[in-house]
């Protein structure tokens, strides 16, 4: 064999003497050895470390020093504190491995559930992590990670914190292309045993618990694989791969009180309790292949049947508790649409690189375009929900006297059938909508009237310009905060001028054919910024619903009567189209630019 050691160069004959030799004793050994006996894995791991060593040359580490390797390349560590790839116990053979006690990055984990910039994550623990590695089939199979207790606490910010790093920033990334250890994190199964949330407000304090929590990767017809291959979809053309993770848990219970002091209503003192059963959450996921960028997402929330019993003082809580945060909303929606620009432009809407297909295989392409998520959508789908609506006031009380009460301790049933709301955050303003999922224009008479508000827009602006002897619009001073604007502005800048919106396309200078390297002087005046009119679109559906006649404890009864319900069978309405359909269309500049 040392004749063998001499030849660096040949490692294919070192490689067959191996086949020949070493592999036949593992073979040999394999079949007497304890798996889990000490002696026994050391011995076998020193053969396997000598066999290695063998064919690929002597190495210049230790077999601790190779565990370390792995375990950065895994990045357990980037997520909690004061945690070294030193301190954990991992198995390089068995790929096993128990942590307990750990304190989770906050910071890490904003990025990673990336919440909205009202929240923060105050703190994080986890009681007892288990991990288990095959290391031979890290392709093909996840690493599966055992949370016993997971417990978060969110506090809402007064103003908005600044907005996590985008995905192809975060720290728990490896950087540069889309390689090996981001296919390893984005295959991680998950399963938690509980998770408690504490929310903490001005005025009131909620608590969310789930039970039984899987996280895990799932086929794009949202099947459930043995092989991570198959939970994606690669376009080498496009530079684009598609990711899909389903999150379900078994139970659902929330619970908010209001905070003593803070108000002198005597209703908020009745908790708000709710509780829902199996759910799940299912998202696809669109990447840059260049430097794993996140261009969309869909993210679908599936409740199953809901019953909700409510009564007078519950409901009046829960509208309190909405209207507390309210404002601090508003103030994170104001940041977000600042945002919305740069996050429109990776979606591929407003940039200047349209998708090239005619070089693409025919068959790829089309699996493709058939799971595609050309733009970020939010939705919630029930099936059934339950409402009842309860009088808990008595005679005596002192809200008794102010309503006219017809029925003392009255009960009211509302039956929702599938009911929907979609979100579409960010899109160019009259664009087209039919690659948006899950949206119909059955009735089709938005279209018309919508193009006669964008008409009259431009002509109003078209005035105030000609009036004004405005060039291009002027900025609000309410959009000039420079812990929001500076980093805007540089990115604004740096950008080449887009495809104008129906909005303004006819009244923007257009830029030069081609662009040179111009030099900065004192006269030179700044190029006139291009602007897009932006839309986000909130829509509600409701397939069927059933409002039940008011009951009284005295008034028993086997079946519910009917007071008002929605009827598509007796009808003859289509079934595709919805008892219900609302539409919430809001138009902004990203830019903060107000007209005239």
């Amino acid at each position: 064999m040392k004749f063998l050691k001499t030849e660096q160069d040949q490692i294919d004959c070192r490689k067959q003497a191996f086949i020949g030799l070493i592999r036949l004793l593992l073979e040999y050994v394999s079949i007497v050895w304890d798996p889990y006996l000490i002696k026994d894995i050391n011995a076998l791991e020193r053969v396997q470390r000598q066999a290695v060593h063998f064919i690929s040359g002597p190495a210049d580490y230790t077999s601790r020093e190779e565990d370390n390797k792995l375990k950065k390349t895994i990045h357990f560590y980037r997520f909690t504190k004061n945690l070294s790839p030193d301190k954990i116990n991992l198995s390089t053979l068995k790929g096993e491995g128990e942590l307990s006690n750990l304190e989770l990055d906050e910071a890490i984990l904003m990025e990673l559930l990336d919440l909205p910039t009202w929240m923060r994550l105050k703190r994080a623990v986890c009681n007892k992590v288990s991990i288990k590695i095959q290391w031979t089939n890290l392709k093909s199979k996840p690493i599966c990670l055992y949370l016993d207790e997971v417990i978060l606490e969110i506090e809402t910010c007064e103003e908005p914190r600044p907005p996590s790093n985008p995905a192809h920033l975060a720290s728990y990334r490896s950087g540069g292309k889309y390689g090996f250890v981001d296919r390893v994190i984005d295959g991680i199964f998950v399963q938690i045993n509980s998770v408690s949330v504490k929310f903490i407000s001005r005025q009131f304090n909620a608590t969310l618990q789930l039970s039984r929590v899987q996280v895990g990767s799932v086929t794009p017809t949202w099947q459930k694989t043995s092989h991570l291959g198959n939970t994606k979809l690669k376009d080498p053309d496009r530079g684009e791969i598609l990711l899909f993770k389903e999150v379900e848990w078994q139970t659902t219970r929330i619970e908010a009180t209001a905070v003593e002091g803070e108000s002198s209503e005597q209703f908020v003192t009745t908790p708000l309790r709710f509780i829902a059963n199996q759910s799940k959450i299912r998202i696809a996921i669109k990447k840059k292949l260049s430097d794993c960028s996140i261009i969309s997402t869909r993210l679908m929330l599936y409740l199953d049947d809901l019953l909700w019993v409510l009564t007078d003082t519950q409901l009046k809580a829960a509208v309190l508790y909405a209207n507390s945060l309210k404002e601090t909303i508003e103030k994170s929606r104001r940041q977000s649409k600042n945002l919305a620009a740069e996050k429109l432009q990776r979606q591929g809407h407003a940039g200047n690189t349209p998708v090239v297909q005619q070089h693409q295989p025919q068959q790829t392409s089309a699996h493709f375009s058939r799971f595609d998520v050309q733009t970020t959508s939010y939705h919630l789908i029930t099936s059934r929900i339950d409402l009842h609506l309860c009088d808990d006031s008595s005679p005596d009380s002192v809200h008794s006297a102010d309503h006219n009460k017809q029925i003392e301790g009255g009960a009211m049933q509302v039956t929702i059938h599938k009911l929907s709301v979609d979100i579409y955050p960010y899109n160019t303003a009259g664009g087209e909508r039919k690659h948006w999922f899950s949206y119909s224009d059955n009735q089709g008479s938005r279209n018309h009237w919508v193009q006669q508000l964008f008409n009259a827009f431009k002509k109003e602006v078209g005035k105030a310009r000609e009036t004004c002897f405005a060039n291009s619009p002027t900025q609000s001073p309410a959009h000039q905060p420079a812990n929001q604007r500076t980093p805007e502005r540089s990115l604004t800048n740096q950008r080449t001028p887009e495809k104008m919106s129906s909005a303004t396309s006819q009244n923007q200078p257009k830029p030069n054919a081609s662009p040179q390297p111009t030099r900065k002087t004192a006269h030179s005046t700044p190029k006139p910024r291009t602007t897009k009119l932006l839309e986000s679109c909130i829509v509600l559906k409701i397939e069927e619903f059933t409002i039940y006649q008011v009951s009284t404890a005295d008034n028993t009864r086997n079946t519910p009567k009917k007071f008002l319900s929605s009827d598509k069978k007796q009808l003859h309405l289509p079934s595709d189209t919805s008892i219900l359909h609302a539409e919430y269309t809001e138009y902004f500049f990203p830019e903060g630019i107000d007209y005239p």
